[in-house]
This record gives structure tokens, C-alpha cells and sequence, in this order.
């Protein structure tokens, strides 16, 4: 509910007037209130809340995931992280590359690695990272690892879906029909590796054309497994974390990968300003929303991409502040 300051600006007729919208925006970034706010909307953005329902890691393969602490802290580690760049009104970039990152006693075990301070907490903490770790912005996180893969392995095509549609508002193309199962052995029956599974998979001629154009961007994430702990072999192997893109470009790894997006920043700036406008307004964007959308990405841009001026552009736009005629005569029926 309001306090009474809002209630008292609202008795005033005072809430349409975007001087004091624009003054409501830190304060209320701050109240302890909008950890709900960031739960609800990273974890529809991220798709982060299907771990641990639609997706549930293997126990046999992940028993640690059957630690609650674990688990919450897994879950809540991108929603503070986004949480805290609100409140401290930090760059939006740090989703794709950061130097700090939420850490407490259970995630710093799981990911077997120790923040600058070398300390640790029960509860988790905005904490900055050591030197060469892999675990700034989004992609070294375990809920963004954990949801795009399978339970029991990770998944090239999952997370560079997951790269595409949820950073950077793009939609991988649809696969065909009747598409044959990935194979789970390699040649003479031996463990493979998902990579050498996946160019199995490719001999086939209708998987190879959509596979060539998808899988690179997926293959530089290879070094995290299906939990997004650090692993340098898979399948007894040794993890090829190289990717080459369609223009002949090849990534190395998650750093290049980072590099690549961040050369790609103001696409997922638009795609992040699109969806936290259809999560303000409660409804499916439509065609004449997309100049509203540009112009919260532009303003976001102007102010060196600072995370308070996302909200502050949404709550300022004319669909946050007034209704349609039509949907005003929804509302009354």
C-alpha cells in the first residue's frame, strides 16, 4: 500500500505532475517494498522462476540443489543483483559485465570461489569480485545456467535462445518438423561431449542450417555446467568453449562472448525497456507502443544507462500516466 506521503501527494492532485513523479522514483527504489517489485519482474524476465518447477536439476547429478538455503540463494542472487542496481542507480551494463555481483556462504561453495574480501555471509550480499572471476553480470549466475539447460546437461540451443529472447529481444527461428533426438553416445558408443553430440547432430541436413547460426554463442558458455559451476572438462574431455559466428568471427569464451554483447548493448537496453514497460502497464505491448519503447531506451542511453532512469522514463511515459478511452471503459465495466 501507499504511505502516507503518496497518499498525501494523490489528495493533493499532485501524482500526474512529472516533477513529482520523477522525485518519487529513488525514494521508492529504496523502500525495502521494491525487493518485491525486482523478484516479480526479473523472475518473469529472466525466466528465472521455472528453476525448481518446470526445471528442477538432476538430484543424482546436483544433491547439493536439495539444500534450501542453496536454492534461495540461487534464485534470489539476479533479483537482488537487479534490485541493487536500482537502488544505487548503477549502469545497466553490469547486467551483461560486472565487477561486483550477490554472494553469501553457499553460492561462494557452490561456485568454489571467494569474493575480493575473501569473506563471505549466511545472507546474501552485494560483494565485489576477485580479479579474473566469471561471475559478473548475469550469464556466471546459477538460476540464468540452471534454466537454460536441461536437468541433467547443458544445452548450446537453450541458452543462446535464452541470450537471444531474454537480453537481447530476438527470436531464434523455429526448428522443423519431426527434428531427431541429440544422441547422448559418440562414435563406437563413448561418452561425448554436448558439442561433439550436437555435430552428430548436424549431419543432418535439415538441423545443420539453423544449428550453424545458433550454436556458436551457446558453445562459449560450454565451460559452465547445467548449474553453472565451473568445469574444464565434459564427458572426460576438455571443454571447447569457441564459437564462430556467421560472419566468420570466433569467440573464446565467456569474456568474448561479454565483449560481444556489450558491442550489442543498446538492443538489450530497448529489449529490457520493452519489457519492464509491458510489466508497469500490465499488458502485452502493441505496435504503437514501440516509439514510447524507443524513446525510454534513448533517454536510458543519455544518462550513461543508469538503471533509476529505466524507471523513471517508464513511470513518465504517457501510457503509464493515462488511459486510452477504450481501455478506460474496460476498467468500468
Amino acid at each position: 500500500m501507499p504511505d502516507p506521503l503518496l497518499f498525501d501527494l494523490a489528495a493533493q492532485g499532485k501524482l500526474n505532475e512529472p516533477g513529482v513523479l520523477k522525485s518519487l522514483v529513488p525514494r521508492m527504489v529504496l523502500d525495502e517494498r521494491s525487493v518485491t517489485f525486482a523478484d516479480r519482474f526479473v523472475s518473469q524476465w529472466l525466466r528465472t522462476r521455472e528453476l525448481g518447477t518446470n526445471k528442477i536439476p538432476d538430484p543424482k547429478m546436483f544433491p547439493d540443489y536439495s539444500n534450501e538455503e542453496l536454492r534461495s540463494d540461487i534464485r534470489y542472487q539476479p533479483i537482488l543483483f537487479f534490485r541493487e542496481l536500482l537502488a544505487q542507480n548503477l549502469s545497466l551494463l553490469n547486467l551483461i559485465d560486472s565487477k561486483y555481483t550477490i554472494y553469501s556462504n553457499s553460492l561462494a561453495k557452490h561456485y568454489a570461489e571467494k569474493p575480493a574480501g575473501g569473506k563471505t555471509d549466511q545472507q546474501p550480499e552485494w560483494l565485489e569480485l576477485a580479479p579474473g572471476s566469471r561471475r559478473g553480470g548475469l550469464l556466471g549466475m546459477a538460476a540464468v545456467l540452471g534454466v537454460s539447460s536441461y536437468p541433467h546437461r547443458t544445452s548450446s540451443v537453450l541458452r543462446v535462445s535464452w541470450v537471444l529472447e531474454s537480453l537481447l529481444g530476438t527470436q531464434p527461428p523455429p526448428p522443423p518438423a519431426n527434428v531427431p533426438a541429440l544422441p547422448e553416445r559418440g562414435a563406437g558408443g563413448q561418452p561425448a561431449t554436448v558439442r561433439e553430440r550436437l555435430t552428430l547432430h548436424r549431419a543432418n541436413a535439415a538441423c545443420a542450417g539453423c544449428h550453424a547460426r545458433i550454436d556458436p554463442i551457446g558453445f562459449t558458455l560450454e565451460n559452465f555446467d547445467a548449474l553453472g559451476r565451473w568445469r574444464d572438462t565434459d564427458g572426460g574431455k576438455p571443454v571447447d568453449a569457441t564459437g564462430e559466428l556467421a560472419d566468420g568471427s570466433v569467440l573464446h569464451g565467456l569474456p568474448e562472448l561479454k565483449t560481444y554483447l556489450l558491442s550489442r548493448k543498446d538492443l538489450m537496453i530497448r529489449n529490457l525497456a520493452a519489457k519492464m514497460l509491458g510489466y508497469a502497464l500490465g499488458r502485452a505491448l502493441t505496435p504503437g507502443d514501440a516509439c514510447v519503447v524507443d524513446d525510454i531506451a534513448a533517454q536510458v542511453k543519455y544518462h550513461d544507462y543508469s538503471a533509476q532512469t529505466l524507471i523513471e522514463a517508464v513511470v513518465l511515459s504517457s501510457p503509464f500516466r493515462y488511459q486510452s478511452p477504450r481501455h478506460a471503459e474496460e476498467a468500468k465495466k
